[in-house]
C-alpha cells in the first residue's frame, strides 16, 4: 500500500470519529464535511509519526482537527468574514452567536477526545495549545502598525505556529528531531496566509482578499509597507487603522511591498528546509517536503 491509500484509511478514520462526536449536532457535522479543507494537521501529525517510528492515532488526529476548526469558528466571528473555502461561514449563516457555541461545543468535543486517551501529557499539550491560541489572538489584536518582523514572528508562533509545533510533540516529547520543523512551518503557514489574504485572489484563497486589512488586523504585509512608506503613506495607514473609511489607497500602498514580502517567504522556507536536513531521508520526509511546496 503506498502512503497516498495509507493517508486516505487514515483520514477515513478520523471522519468516523467526528461523526461520532458530533452525531448530535447535524448542522454542525454537515458544515464540517462542505469544508473539510486540506486536513493539513491530521496529515503532518501522520507523517510525523512514521518518520519518528510511532503509531499514529486517530483519535489524536481527529482531536487535531476539531480544535482547528472551533478556531475557525471563533476567528469568523472576530474578522466579521462571511466566506471561508468558498462557502458562507456559519457566522454568515447563522449569526455570531451560533457560531461562537459551535466552536465552543468542538472545544469540549476535542477534549473529550483527549481524556479518553488518559495521557496527561496530551491533556497538557492540548491545555497548552489552547492556551497560545488565545494569548496569541490577543497579542495580534494590539499588534501596532510601528511592530518589527521579530515581534510579529513572536505573536503568530502563539496564534499558529505553536499549532504544528505541539502536533510535531504530541508524537514523541523528547528525542523528537522535528520539532525545530514544526516551529518554522507554523510561523512559515500564517507567513504564507497573510501573504495570500494580501496578494491573491478569492478564487485561490477560498475567501475575500484583503480580509485581515478589512477587519483591521496588521499582517506582516501592513507592517512592510508602513515601514517603507513615506510619511504621507503612513497617515494614509494609521487613518484607516484608526477608524477610517479609505482602504483604497491602503491597498495600495501595501501592494508595493508584495515582492519584498514574497522575499520574506521565501526565507522562512529555507529556515524550514533546513530544519529538515537532521531528518534521516524516507518517502515521509519526501512527503513533508511536498506539503511545503502545496503552501507555497
Amino acid at each position: 500500500m503506498d502512503i497516498y491509500e495509507e493517508i486516505k484509511l487514515f483520514q477515513f478514520d478520523i471522519d468516523t470519529i467526528i461523526a461520532q462526536k458530533l452525531r448530535e449536532f447535524e448542522f454542525i457535522r454537515n458544515y464540517l464535511n462542505m469544508s473539510r479543507g486540506k486536513r493539513l494537521r491530521s496529515k503532518l501529525y501522520w507523517l510525523a509519526c512514521k518518520i519518528l517510528g510511532e503509531t499514529p492515532s486517530p483519535k489524536i488526529a481527529a482531536a487535531f482537527e476539531i480544535l482547528h476548526q472551533a478556531t475557525l469558528m471563533h476567528d469568523d466571528v472576530l474578522d466579521d468574514a462571511d466566506v471561508r473555502r468558498n462557502i458562507k461561514t456559519i457566522s454568515a449563516e447563522k449569526g455570531n452567536t451560533f457560531s461562537i457555541l459551535s466552536g465552543d461545543i468542538l472545544l469540549a468535543s476535542c477534549m473529550k477526545l483527549i481524556a479518553e486517551g488518559h495521557s496527561f501529557r496530551l491533556i497538557h499539550l492540548f491545555s497548552e495549545l489552547a492556551t497560545n491560541l488565545i494569548q496569541g489572538e490577543l497579542k495580534c489584536q494590539s499588534m501596532q502598525l510601528s511592530a518589527d518582523m521579530s515581534e510579529y514572528k513572536q505573536n503568530v508562533y502563539l496564534k499558529t505556529g505553536c499549532f504544528f509545533e505541539i502536533i510535531i510533540k504530541s508524537v514523541r516529547y523528547k528525542n523528537n528531531n522535528l520539532v525545530p520543523f514544526g516551529h518554522a512551518f507554523g510561523i512559515f503557514f500564517q507567513m504564507v496566509d497573510d501573504y495570500k489574504d494580501c496578494f491573491c485572489i478569492e478564487a485561490v484563497t477560498g475567501k475575500k482578499q484583503f480580509q485581515d486589512l478589512m477587519s483591521r488586523t496588521i499582517t506582516f504585509p501592513i507592517i512592510l509597507a508602513y515601514k517603507h512608506a513615506t510619511v504621507a503613506e503612513k497617515e494614509e495607514i494609521q487613518k484607516f487603522f484608526n477608524g477610517g473609511h479609505s482602504i483604497d489607497s491602503v491597498i495600495t500602498i501595501v501592494n508595493k511591498v508584495q515582492k519584498k514580502s514574497a522575499n520574506l517567504l521565501s526565507s522562512q522556507k529555507i529556515r524550514i528546509l533546513a530544519s529538515l536536513r537532521q531528518v534521516t531521508n524516507s518517502s515521509y520526509k519526501e512527503e513533508i517536503l511536498r506539503l511545503v511546496d502545496t503552501i507555497y
